[in-house]
């Protein structure tokens, strides 16, 4: 009997050893496919990259030429002081190439109301030139990094044009392809465009450094875009001009009182009755004030100053 339950055991054994070897051989043949199916894909150099453009505008930290250089860390945008209510990147090709895929990274792009892509053939590309429609994109459907495919074309220059629905924005970066399959080419795209940010694995690296420019630079953390957000542009104006100097039209002193919200509270109230001409800033003494509620000022024109040390 022993020997009988001996031999159905490795009778057993045999048939799961060959089940494990016939499941290696379709595991096999599958990876096969795949490595075939890549083996098939294929993409152009980026079209767009350090060629010529124009823009309607753009801030001097932050130049056109920032867009095309390949470089994820760098980008082109407006200055916060440009009155247009839209922005545009016309990118020189240099020849006539075939095109099928933009792949966009944008500045800000909640400040983009419409995206619209467009192409000419002109000889040479410019704001007159004759632009025809590649795609437009709108609210909800921008997204900070898009892979856009279409129909192939034959393009001399190409057109980034939205709309804003607030002032300084752009772009990090604006990329132009021929491909036969979009979705690789948007994965190969991340993975190398972005390789460079992804967190080094040791206790000295950094998620945000000083770029060339002088600005921030937010890393990808995590190889999948993670990043800190961007406080870079807080302040007024964006950071981009001084704080105005405002003159002082009330003063406030701390004195004796335990709670000093009401104090500041009625100076706030007082100043923002005044004709928005007569506004200004109220003055703290030096001192130690306590405030047990929200104040609020719902005027513009009127400005909390602290005396300091």
């Amino acid at each position: 009997m022993k020997l009988k339950h001996t031999r159905r055991k490795n009778r057993f054994a045999l048939r799961f050893i060959a089940l494990l070897i016939a499941i290696s051989s379709l595991m096999t043949l599958a990876s096969s496919a795949v490595i075939a199916e890549e083996a098939d894909f294929n993409i152009s150099e980026n079209y767009a990259q350090n060629k010529g453009c124009r823009v309607n505008n753009a801030y001097s930290q932050a130049p056109k030429e920032m867009a095309l250089d390949g470089d994820t860390g760098s980008f082109w945008r407006t200055n916060s002081t440009c009155k247009d209510d839209f922005i545009y990147l016309v990118a020189d090709l240099g020849s006539k190439v075939e095109i099928n895929f933009i792949y966009l990274y944008l500045y800000r792009m909640n400040c983009m109301s419409t995206v619209k892509l467009q192409y000419t053939d002109d000889a040479t590309p410019d704001t007159n030139s004759e632009w025809k429609d590649i795609k437009t994109i709108a609210g909800k459907a921008i997204k900070e990094k898009m892979a856009v495919s279409f129909e192939p074309v034959m393009a001399t220059g190409l057109r980034f044009y939205a709309t804003l629905s607030t002032k300084s924005a752009g772009l990090y970066e604006f990329q132009a392809y021929y491909t036969n399959d979009a979705a690789a080419a948007e994965e190969l795209i991340n993975r190398v465009s972005f390789k460079e940010f992804v967190q080094p694995e040791d206790t000295d690296a950094k998620i945000v450094s000083v770029g060339e420019n002088g600005e921030l630079v937010y890393l990808d953390y995590d190889g999948n875009g993670g990043k800190l957000l961007d406080y870079s542009r807080v302040g007024y104006r964006n950071g981009d001009e001084p704080i105005p100097s405002v003159k002082t039209v009330k003063t406030i002193e701390p004195g004796k009182q335990t709670d000093h919200t009401e104090l500041i509270q009625k100076a706030i109230d007082e100043v923002s009755a005044l004709p928005e001409s007569k506004r200004g800033a109220i003055l703290l003494k030096a001192g130690k004030y306590t405030v047990s509620d929200t104040l609020k000022i719902n005027t513009s024109g009127v400005i909390l100053r602290g005396e300091g040390q």
